[in-house]
């Protein structure tokens, strides 16, 4: 029986530098039992012989596409469930959703464009969706149609993409912060669990996506949800997404982050709001 392999702290600290060029996360120098036990999930299912022959394929200015793909998967916190936190919701419901309304049927704007970055297995933009479809339909708006809402969501993890894209949730999944009563209204039932009804994905669509590639292609956002993932960086790169996210979010667009990041460090791209006890962003108007 072959031996299992170790880690030596040398290669952790070369990993941990291949880590964060690949994918931005900034894995901190006491956290090699991390790479040791995702990674070496990595090296069993690809008969991988040691860490150093994978940091040596994963750090070709090429690396193969499924291994990088596989160490992306390995890597990433796919952590999320259905209404994470109440903040994003509270300013949905009460501040935004009725704004963007008020100006449709003013004809003010014709779309609006939303953004869930890190969006994991796909739960926060649907969420978002019902949010919307739950909004048009109880106030009884008639005349604004939920093909004026596009929610563009993305993920840097193939695996949780592919499962986003599927809009397929088994019963643990479905259970985590699924309000009940959205369970009839916007689900049906799918293969060992559920799925997200055609209305509600419809207006969702899912790409893989790495945060530290341009926005460019991206185009112009009325909201971008950014939850969740910043924390995972390092001040260098969290600061060059905040301009990035600046020029890409529309004026009069706002910003929200998880409930326990801040824009501190940025706050010369943008202004604080509150709606309650919530608190949101808006780029700074450029003088």
């Amino acid at each position: 029986m072959s031996e299992t392999p170790t880690l030596s702290p040398e290669t952790f600290e070369k990993l941990r530098e291949v880590v964060e060029a690949k994918t931005g996360i900034a894995v901190r120098p006491t956290k090699s039992y991390l790479i040791e036990s995702r990674f070496g999930r990595v090296l069993e299912a690809r008969s991988i012989p040691t860490f150093e022959a994978l940091y040596d394929e994963l750090a070709q200015a090429l690396p193969p596409k499924d291994l990088l793909q596989d160490a992306v998967d390995a890597i990433t916190t796919n952590e999320t469930l259905w209404f994470r936190d109440d903040g994003p919701w509270e300013i949905l419901r009460k501040q935004l959703i009725p704004a963007w309304v008020d100006e449709l049927r003013a004809g003010s704007r014709s779309r609006v464009r939303i953004w869930s970055a890190a969006c994991s297995t796909g739960q926060e933009p649907y969420s978002v969706s019902m949010m919307i479809h739950e909004h048009l339909e109880d106030d009884g708006v008639v005349d604004v149609k939920p093909e004026a809402f596009e929610i563009v969501a993305t993920d840097i993890s193939p695996a949780a993409v592919e499962t986003a894209k599927s809009a397929a949730y088994d019963q643990l999944a479905a259970s985590r912060g699924l309000p009940p009563q959205y369970l009839d209204r916007f689900f049906e039932d799918a293969e060992n669990g559920i799925r997200v009804s055609e209305g509600v994905r419809s207006r969702v669509r899912i790409d893989e996506f790495n945060l530290q590639a341009s926005f460019a292609n991206l185009g112009r956002f009325d909201l971008v949800l950014c939850r969740n993932v910043l924390i995972y960086f390092s001040n260098a790169l969290k600061l060059e997404i905040f301009e990035k996210l600046q020029r890409t979010i529309a004026p009069g667009g706002a910003l929200v982050l998880g409930g326990s990041e801040s824009a501190n460090g940025a706050m010369k791209l943008f202004d604080m709001k509150r709606c309650g006890k919530h608190l949101y962003y808006v780029p700074k108007e450029k003088g």
